[in-house]
């Protein structure tokens, strides 16, 4: 994963993670072995979160979208499966959608949590934009340059929104698995 690279490279001491879009909590076992705590996982599928609850227990599980305020958002599941899930319209097929809390990190993620991953299908911007970025020394955001999500941002814009924001790319690398999909890793300016 890219995080692990970018915090050595960039010199960078974790502290706790808040991962937002945590599906299943794939990840959560290469936080704690990195020693990161809290653990938050922020996950909108009650299925998906109630599995982190009963997987991770340690972790602390918000079952909720995380955008820009607090509230309530839409939730597209496309038949592709849940880990397509958006608060943004799917192009492809939706199997259904489910109504879900929403969150603004900064109300919930306090500075003991230095590391933000956000694996959100087109909300990228959304999620930082709640979030309290002064606590954050890196931000990881999985982008696309292709239009998978109605009035999604794609990889540049969210590029250009972090620059405008005062953070840099530290590393962009393709995703294995996903053509036109990146791992994006960013630092404050200041880095």
């Amino acid at each position: 994963m890219i995080l692990w690279d970018v915090l050595d490279e960039q010199e960078i001491e974790p502290r706790g993670v808040v991962h937002v879009g945590a599906h299943r909590g794939g990840e959560v076992a290469d936080y704690y072995l990195a020693g990161l705590t809290p653990i938050v996982l922020v996950e909108p599928l009650p299925e998906l979160a109630e599995h982190c609850r009963r997987q991770w227990p340690q972790a602390t599980v918000i079952e909720a979208a995380a955008g820009c305020e607090p509230g309530t958002a839409l939730l597209y599941v496309p038949k592709a499966g849940t880990q397509w899930a958006s608060i943004y319209r799917p192009r492809k097929p939706v199997q259904g959608t489910l109504t879900v809390p929403m969150v603004a990190l900064a109300d919930v993620v306090g500075p003991e949590v230095n590391i933000l991953v956000a694996d959100v299908q087109g909300a990228e911007l959304d999620v930082v934009d709640g979030a309290d970025l002064g606590h954050l020394d890196l931000v990881v955001l999985e982008t696309s340059d292709r239009p998978r999500y109605e009035n999604a941002p794609l990889h540049g814009d969210v590029v250009d929104h972090m620059r405008d924001l005062g953070w840099r790319p530290a590393r962009v690398e393709p995703h294995p698995r996903v053509k036109g999909v990146f791992d994006a890793a960013f630092v404050p300016e200041a880095a």
